[in-house]
């Protein structure tokens, strides 16, 4: 990388910057709201739907995950290329229209075609936004930034119980005085929507932030990708891999345990929602912000920061969300879950950052696209569906959700935590 003509210009000043920020949070906590909404719902849509486990799993999953996954390096290229911020309004009207058809859906194939496209919106938020806040920051406060626009997926985790028991509350309300025709899980999802059509708007009105640490002017893209590419490719498989393996973890995670603790623990879904919530809340804030906090002290003082940052959310999955599945009561399932979620968002807040710190400017898009794309492959196809299938074919009965999510969290924990300490030194 090397500096340029635009890379001299002002950085944009630090209240726009950290209100662009802001918005970018709240597009990302939209999104993980949305993400966790129909894990709440699964068995209301399960009997109006007629659907198994594994259908869900594959709602869930890999019909997320599939447009997620192959947007993503086209999308890349438009992040290089195009206005960032128009782009990122168009991804989230697109993925509020899908989440409202989502509410609408009448069959499986329905409902998975609106998660589709709800994918295929979503996978244009981290490389746009990444991009984005890397040129609206400099270099020594990035990590700090990147931990904030992470809190926007945190706090939209730890938010969602309460906003989704919310919206399902306004449902039945409505339905029971005879306002709509539609399911209370149908009407929560055209609900959820509303919202994102508004955050749409607010992003149009952005400055697009000028292009910084550019490569020297007449490289073609792809040969500058390929040269950049082979002396690191260690680097970003580490990083990569490990990420894509601990977000299955998550992936799952999000997709199921409302669902363990309805089935395994006799919770109604609003009483999931709030307890959640309310515990949630506190340890999603402070999960991001210390990962910001981590990867700027550590930074200073040592080249592996990411991977040691990363590792303590691997190790956390492996043990405390192994423990939560497996716990005899819902106290001690919460208290294990407190651990599990202080490191909830270290791994992806580090692996941003370091693909940011170590990536010229015109391939940012892509190398966070092809991040996107691991993960969506990895980790949205096999995360839901794998515990779907566990419970319909192996451990069959409420309780085998129990033992279902205990194996995957287990599994792609501990593999997540020995690719990051195989490839460490690689890293660094």
């Amino acid at each position: 990388m090397r500096d340029t003509p635009q890379s001299a210009q002002a950085w944009p000043g630090e209240r726009y910057a950290w209100f662009t920020c802001a918005l970018l949070l709240l597009a990302f906590g939209l999104s993980i709201i949305d993400r966790f909404a129909i894990g709440l719902v699964v068995d209301p849509i399960k009997q109006d739907l007629g659907l198994t486990d594994t259908q869900m799993g594959l709602v869930q999953g890999l019909a997320f995950a599939l447009f997620y996954s192959l947007f993503a390096l086209p999308i890349g290229v438009l992040v290089d290329a195009w206005n960032r911020c128009v782009l990122v309004a168009l991804a989230v009207a697109l993925w509020s229209a899908a989440t409202a058809a989502t509410g609408l859906a009448g069959s499986f194939a329905a409902m998975f075609l609106a998660r589709l496209v709800v994918g295929a919106g979503e996978a244009t938020l981290l490389p746009a936004a990444s991009s984005i806040i890397a040129d609206s920051f400099p270099p020594d406060r990035r990590p700090r930034a990147m931990g904030v626009f992470m809190l926007g997926g945190a706090v939209g985790g730890g938010l969602a119980g309460v906003i989704v028991a919310g919206a399902l509350w306004i449902a039945a309300r409505a339905r029971s005085e005879g306002l709509t025709m539609l399911a209370e899980w149908q009407l929560m999802f055209v609900l959820l929507s509303l919202p994102g059509f508004l955050l749409a708007a607010a992003l149009l009105a952005l400055r697009e932030p000028v292009r910084r640490e550019r490569l020297a002017p007449g490289k073609v893209p792809l040969e500058a990708f390929l040269a950049h590419l082979r002396p690191n490719a260690l680097a970003y498989a580490t990083v990569m891999g490990a990420g894509a393996l601990v977000a299955t973890a998550v992936a799952a995670q999000f997709a199921w345990w409302p669902t363990l603790f309805i089935r395994v623990h006799q919770w109604s879904a609003a009483q999931v929602g709030v307890v959640f919530g309310i515990v949630g809340l506190p340890l999603a804030i402070f999960s991001p912000l210390s990962a910001g906090f981590l990867l700027g002290w550590l930074g200073a003082r040592r080249n592996d920061a990411p991977i040691l940052v990363m590792l303590g959310q691997t190790l956390g999955c492996a043990i405390f969300a192994t423990g939560m599945a497996l716990a005899p009561t819902p106290t001690l399932g919460i208290a294990l879950y407190v651990p599990m979620a202080l490191t909830g968002i270290w791994a992806n807040t580090a692996a941003l950052t370091a693909i940011n710190q170590i990536t010229p400017n015109e391939l940012r898009g892509r190398m966070i696209g092809a991040y996107v794309l691991l993960t969506g492959l990895i980790a949205y196809s096999l995360g839901s569906v794998s515990v779907g299938m566990l419970t319909d074919r192996v451990f069959t009965g409420a309780a085998g959700i129990s033992p279902a999510l205990a194996i995957v969290f287990l599994v792609f924990g501990a593999a997540a935590t020995v690719v990051l300490l195989v490839g460490r030194g690689s890293f660094a």
